[in-house]
């Protein structure tokens, strides 16, 4: 990680997790410096910072904010999913790819949902998925913009272009055991 504002990023806390997540990985100074969130009536946007890979005590800096589970059923899913990793250190020296095909079948079993790209974030605590209008409606009940950079406000045209793709992530944000 290498940028200057990472006393800014508050760890989550345990009694948050599991949460659902949808938002941006930050990785430079460049990833907050031309944009900002616009207010939302439901959406409380935080700089968090969440350690995940078992015993390899990767953090991740993110930007974004907690979305509601869209029933209880969601919810017991999403803890049944991080209760399942928990202790795997999954991802301390890279995940294998027996561990992907396992979480990816895990996530299409519990919520119908894939991640045909976003598989690379895996790791123990960190549970990404597809963030597509279909996810999002699998995993919230709240709603959301069909285009999620409308959320966004930039503040030069090539900050929309920087990062559009694969700018948003949905993950499941669980416990990690170290």
């Amino acid at each position: 990680m290498r940028f200057s504002r990472v006393d800014e990023f508050k760890l989550v806390e345990e009694h948050e997790l599991p949460m659902l997540f949808l938002g941006m990985r930050i990785e430079s100074d460049f990833d907050l410096s031309d944009k900002s969130y616009l207010k939302h009536p439901v959406l409380k946007w935080r700089k968090m910072c969440h350690q995940t890979a078992g015993i390899g005590c990767h953090h991740h800096y993110l930007w974004g904010a907690r979305l509601p589970p869209r029933n209880t059923s969601v919810e017991r899913k999403m803890k049944a999913l991080s209760e399942k990793w928990l202790d795997s250190n999954a991802g301390t020296f890279c995940s294998s790819l027996e561990e992907i095909i396992e979480y990816r079948n895990d996530i299409r079993t519990l919520f119908g949902v894939d991640c045909d790209h976003e598989y690379r974030d895996f790791e123990e605590g960190i549970y990404p998925m597809e963030c597509s209008e279909r996810s999002l409606k699998r995993m919230t009940s709240l709603e959301l913009p069909e285009r999620l950079d409308s959320l966004l406000k930039f503040k030069t045209r090539m900050g929309v272009m920087f990062g559009i793709i694969g700018r948003w992530k949905l993950y499941v944000l669980g416990h990690n055991c170290d």
